[in-house]
């Protein structure tokens, strides 16, 4: 359901702490995030996750990062 790039994966929890329902956990500070148990029936798909990783480490196969747009630099908000 998701997969998550451990090369491009930089451990910083973002994916997680936006999840809107929490599927999404680190075991510690050098793992990569992972799926808790059950979470395709929790999961609302809406490629959050995907959206919030400034490095293109994940995509769901609901919101393949293949098909999202690219960033626009000049929105970015600093």
């Amino acid at each position: 359901m998701l997969k998550i790039d451990p090369v491009l994966c930089k451990k910083d929890a973002l994916c997680v702490k936006e999840c809107p329902v929490s599927v999404l956990v680190m075991n510690d500070a050098e793992s990569v995030p992972e799926m808790i148990e059950g979470a395709e029936t929790i999961c609302l798909q809406c490629g959050h996750c995907v959206a919030v990783c400034p490095y293109g480490a994940l995509s769901h196969k609901a919101s393949p990062l293949e098909q999202s747009p690219a960033i626009d630099k000049k929105q970015i908000i600093d």
